[in-house]
């Protein structure tokens, strides 16, 4: 009766496990779609695939440009470039165009939109294969080999027309990420990268310049209405003139000046004299020196906010700006305020997580170190809350096998989750003391099923890596062990049996002196799943039973149904 019952049990919990881990392989991308966005398709009955990155914002002017982009979508050519100076607009631009594919109003049908963005070459042709395979549907082409896996999502896409989108491509280090685009099916699918230089000489050139008079006034006269600034509203029309010469039409130096006036740090007129005489591409550094100097320079909270969001390497929830600011309520709310008000700080509100989340421009970011790279101590103590603050909500929401809602919220904030994990493990290189190498090893624990069901096994691969570092710097044979055994996993799902035996040989070594059944379970799991793999089935069935004696009763990758399923399969 008892042995009955263990297999009755044994089955329950492999059956919730696989639907558990189907779910979880089969869950779309979320898509950032508000619920007043009309999406109008020609054909199909789901709305097209995105992961945009913020909801549709007023674009001024732009028509010559929109069409130029257009033009290039009726070419062979599958790279249509947008080239133009930092702050000119063409981050607006590919966002437009994004969402008039979205809502069927180009004559080039798109079926899925995939946004990329590169900061400072972090960028590379994995993880742009893998957001595609996200976006179009098809997560499981992200366990592939790069080579397997490029003529798979290239198939994919002559099937379903997509437009990738490359922000801030000049910053970018992977050259392959150019020969994947140079290979996209032309009449199916295109792409549009932003850059600053010309790169790329065989693509649909559309140079970006400053607005044009009637544009750029408009410009002026829409954020001086939002900000409610009568100077502005009111100026005679010769300084307005005046005003779009000296700024050249640059759509960021309009909004920023704009907040300039709104808090009273310059006037229409004192803009134009203090930029008068600026060199070539200096004009936006001499607008940002000049905010900073007399709005944020003694301004505290405002300055670590600034730097709270420039060490992320995407959009900031509240929580987070608090967290990392050591800040919240109304002091909070009054600095985020004021950063919106001057042009700094980005904020919307995300419809499917129901809360704001915040953004600043790539601009602002560099100019933001600038100022404070000198005092290296005002950027660590926001790195420490922040890692602790990561680590803390990947806690909360590790039970991705229960809870569909924790996936999406680890999704939300995949890469803010790995941008802290690698800059935990950068500390813990640096200081090697216990207080920051154990959060190494609790980011590759806590994101581990998470990582493995959404098929991000590189992200995974380093984690787990850095965590082996950390545990042999504090003598944890166990979390070595443990580690080492990870890796094999997936190497051994990948088809690489010979890495996966090496990992195994090394989770055993790191455990050779411990014979408890706790550290021998995990290298005997990997060792059955190897087995398995070979069709060795009864040693794998051997090994899997003696790693139920020390299974914990829970239905995630450590429990007894983990073993149970890991033979099935």
């Amino acid at each position: 009766m008892g042995t009955d019952l263990t297999i009755i049990g044994l089955a329950v919990g492999a059956i919730a496990a696989v639907i558990a881990y189907l779910q979880l392989r089969r869950m779309p991308r979320r898509s950032s779609l508000a619920e007043n966005d009309q999406v109008a398709v020609s054909t199909g009955t789901e709305p097209p695939r995105h992961n945009l990155p913020l909801p549709r914002k007023l674009l001024v002017g732009r028509q010559e440009e929109l069409e130029r982009v257009t033009n290039g979508f009726l070419s062979r050519i599958p790279v249509v470039c947008l080239e133009g100076m930092g702050g000119i607009g063409k981050t607006a631009i590919a966002q437009e165009v994004a969402w008039k594919a979205l809502n069927g109003e180009l004559e080039h049908e798109f079926r899925a939109v995939a946004w990329t963005e590169d900061r400072e070459g972090s960028l590379t042709l994995d993880q742009l294969m893998d957001i595609i395979a996200e976006v179009i549907g098809y997560p499981y082409l992200k366990g592939l080999k790069t080579g397997e896996k490029q003529s798979q999502v290239i198939s994919r896409l002559r099937e379903l027309p997509t437009l990738i989108i490359v922000d801030n491509y000049e910053t970018t280090q992977d050259s392959r990420i150019l020969t994947f685009l140079r290979m996209l099916p032309p009449s199916q699918t295109k792409a549009i990268v932003t850059t600053r230089e010309r790169l790329i000489d065989d693509a649909w050139i559309v140079e970006v310049r400053g607005l044009p008079q009637n544009d750029a006034n408009a410009l002026l006269m829409v954020e001086a209405t939002r900000l409610s600034v009568p100077a502005v509203l009111n100026a005679p029309p010769s300084l307005i003139s005046e005003f779009h010469v000296t700024t050249e039409g640059n759509p960021l130096a309009i909004l920023l000046s704009v907040g300039q006036a709104y808090q009273g740090i310059s006037s229409l007129g004192d803009t134009v004299a203090n930029l008068q005489g600026t060199k070539p591409g200096e004009l936006l550094i001499t607008i940002f020196q000049r905010i900073w100097n007399q709005a944020i320079l003694n301004d505290d909270q405002a300055r670590r906010a600034l730097i709270v969001m420039a060490l992320h390497s995407s959009s900031v929830s509240r929580a987070a700006l608090e967290a990392g600011c050591e800040a919240n309520g109304s002091s909070m709310t009054n600095t985020i305020r004021r950063l919106v008000e001057l042009s700094l700080l980005e904020t919307y509100q995300d419809t499917a997580a129901a809360s704001f989340r915040y953004r600043i421009h790539a601009l602002t970011r560099s100019f933001t170190w600038s100022q404070e790279k000198s005092d290296p101590t005002r950027i660590e103590l926001p790195e420490r809350r922040l890692i602790d603050f990561y680590l803390n909500f990947a806690h909360r929401h590790e039970n991705t096998y229960s809870s569909v809602e924790h996936v999406r919220a680890l999704e939300l904030e995949h890469s803010n989750l790995l941008t802290f994990a690698k800059m935990s493990n950068r500390q813990a290189v640096y200081s090697k003391t216990s207080e920051s190498c154990l959060p190494v090893i609790g980011y590759a624990n806590t994101l581990a099923s998470y990582l493995w069901g959404r098929g991000y096994w590189r992200d995974r691969l380093e984690l787990c890596g850095h965590a082996i570092k950390a545990a042999e710097t504090l003598g944890d044979h166990l979390q070595v062990s443990r580690q080492q055994a990870l890796i094999g996993r997936i190497y051994l799902w990948l088809g690489e049996i010979s890495v996966a035996k090496d990992c195994l040989h090394q989770s055993q070594l790191a455990v050779r002196d411990d014979p408890s059944e706790l550290a021998q379970a995990t290298p005997r799991r990997l060792r059955a799943q190897i087995a398995s793999r070979e069709g060795d089935y009864e040693l794998a069935h051997r090994l899997l039973s003696e790693v139920l004696k020390s299974a914990p009763h829970t239905v995630d990758d450590e429990g007894r149904a983990a073993p149970s399923w890991n033979s099935a399969s």
